[in-house]
């Protein structure tokens, strides 16, 4: 053979043992494939290695390259029509014929195959229809370098276009290729040079992952039991699984005594890629199992803790008897007060001791009727005998801003006026709240904790909850706040262990890995400072003096 037709044809050999998507894939090619015509499956075929071969092929029978034959089928699971072969069907000689015999001057072979009955439809599923995944299968036998060879490539399509019903359509029946038993196989007489399932024509070749025949033992015993009559359906590269599918050809030497040294480190390095795809493929299915796995556990025993939280008996009143300064500032509160807070806030002193509590409550500037919500509030208090100190102040929204500008607490807005600071007008209420304890401190009365209660919905044993964070341990303790659930609400002065602002307002909240333990576990969570709906402060001589 011509140095340069034996690198052709090396070339192609090479190429015929990896993915069709690269150049010269095979003896013959598929270089284009039209599958939107009503009425035809068209398919054109390259026979001349990218025009590296001769053509015509040699047709003496004692060639060292030759073609033998090549077959085209349609499979599916449950089918494998004929496309074009050399064995007709009996009653329709013309319908189908030997693809090497088409435009002989050509080394492109056009197949115009035209779709049988049974894949009529208009284009909707259909339960009697055997429309839908098909593979093309293409069988090439040929001879290179002296050596026979059978490969078989699969090209998946979708059979699920428009097709109209038509007197030229041929029964399924005809083009039908049933699935043969082995016995069958090893009696039947029709078989080409290099098909697998012939006695005797197989090699044992070396592989990295096995010893097997061809394409690997796993792929080439699957491909023997039902390759009867090139019959290769899709089932069986399913049932395979990904190692086979990958392959897309089966590569079969039949002579003992060839120099496979190219061959066998073709092979070798696919089936090699091939198994690290694999590889790839379980390693990253196995991760994400795993990861759903973990966070279905890890959000089960979230929602366990949780209930466990919510359903733990709470004691009625502290183990020690600590003394609790309440301290809360009001406005334009009417809403929740008369429908949350008043109410909880009577039974929290019920529970933790009338004479254990003072109630500190400062209001000013409220448009609506926070006032009188309050009043009604005092009156309780005071049928209940609990110490407090309720201040209704006149002065208003208006009155405070038409102040004199003094200090830092003012700011001037870009359009000329003057406007108070948020922050340090609150703060200014909040230590109007804490008044009282200078007073009743000089009166020796103390207190352990102080419990700062903004405008919430709380329940008695969210204080509770609260006030035994850590076991009492702590300078101070918030809660969250949730204006609209999941999403956390004042995210203004809570930062997490590492001082850091929250990274989002939904679950879970913090950056810190500190700080979401706590969460997941449902402990307390470490922050470096808080104030949220409730707080919990212990440093009391600090805030006294």
């Amino acid at each position: 053979m011509a140095k340069s037709t034996r690198q052709a044809w090396q070339l192609l050999m090479r190429h015929s043992l990896t993915r069709p998507s690269e150049e010269a894939s095979q003896y013959a090619k598929i270089y284009r494939l039209l599958t939107n015509f009503l009425d035809n499956l068209q398919v054109a075929i390259d026979v001349s290695g990218n025009g590296q071969l001769p053509w015509p092929a040699s047709t003496e029978p004692d060639s060292s390259t030759l073609f033998h034959d090549i077959t085209l089928f349609l499979t599916s699971e449950s089918h494998n029509f004929t496309i074009s072969n050399g064995t007709k069907p009996a009653s329709n000689t013309s319908y189908v014929g030997p693809v090497l015999d088409l435009e002989p001057s050509s080394t492109v072979k056009h197949v115009n195959w035209i779709w049988p009955e049974c894949l009529v439809g208009d284009g909707s599923d259909s339960e009697d229809s055997a429309r839908g995944a098909y593979n093309i299968s293409m069988h090439q036998s040929f001879r290179w370098n002296g050596t026979d060879y059978y490969t078989v490539f699969d090209l998946p399509i979708s059979v699920t276009n428009s097709i109209p019903d038509s007197d030229d359509r041929i029964d399924c029946d005809l083009l039908e290729n049933k699935l043969l038993s082995a016995a069958e196989i090893g009696e039947s007489s029709d078989s080409l040079p290099g098909q697998p399932w012939v006695e005797g024509g197989a090699t044992t070749v070396s592989t990295p992952d096995a010893t097997g025949t061809g394409a690997g033992n796993r792929c080439h015993s699957g491909f023997k039991r039902v390759a009867g009559l090139a019959i290769a359906t899709t089932a069986i590269l399913h049932f395979l699984g990904p190692v086979c599918q990958e392959h897309y050809i089966a590569y079969i030497a039949t002579d003992p005594d060839i120099d496979t040294k190219l061959s066998t480190r073709s092979l070798s390095m696919t089936l090699l890629s091939a198994s690290r795809r694999v590889l790839r493929y379980r390693i990253a299915r196995a991760l994400i199992i795993i990861f759903t796995i973990w966070n279905l556990a890890e959000i089960h025993l979230i929602h366990h803790r949780i209930y466990e939280a919510d359903y733990t008996v709470l004691r009625r009143r502290p183990q020690k008897q600590e003394r609790i300064y309440i301290a809360s500032i009001n406005w334009n509160n009417e809403l929740v007060l008369r429908s949350h807070w008043n109410k909880a806030l009577t039974q929290l002193v019920l529970k933790l001791g009338p004479e254990n509590v003072f109630i500190s409550i400062y209001e000013s500037g409220s448009y609506d009727n926070t006032k009188g919500a309050l009043r009604e509030l005092d009156w309780e208090l005071e049928r209940m005998r609990v110490p407090r100190n309720i201040t209704l102040s006149p002065v208003t929204h208006e009155d405070e801003l038409a102040a004199p500008a003094m200090g830092e607490g003012w700011i001037r807005t870009p359009d000329g006026k003057k406007q108070l600071r948020r922050i340090p007008y609150l703060a200014r209420i909040r230590n109007l709240s804490l008044l009282p304890l200078q007073d009743l401190a000089r009166q020796g009365i103390t207190f352990d904790k102080i419990l700062f209660l903004n405008d919430v919905v709380f329940t008695p044993n969210d204080v509770l909850r609260l006030l035994d964070t850590n076991d009492g341990e702590y300078g101070a303790a918030c809660s969250l706040d949730f204006s609209k659930p999941p999403s956390f609400y004042d995210t203004f002065a809570l930062r997490d262990s590492n001082g850091h602002e929250p990274i989002m307002q939904k679950w879970p909240y913090f950056s810190s890995a500190a700080s979401r333990h706590g969460m997941k576990n449902m402990s307390p969570v470490p922050v470096a400072s808080c104030w949220n709906g409730m707080g919990m402060v212990t440093s009391i001589q600090e805030i006294v003096a």
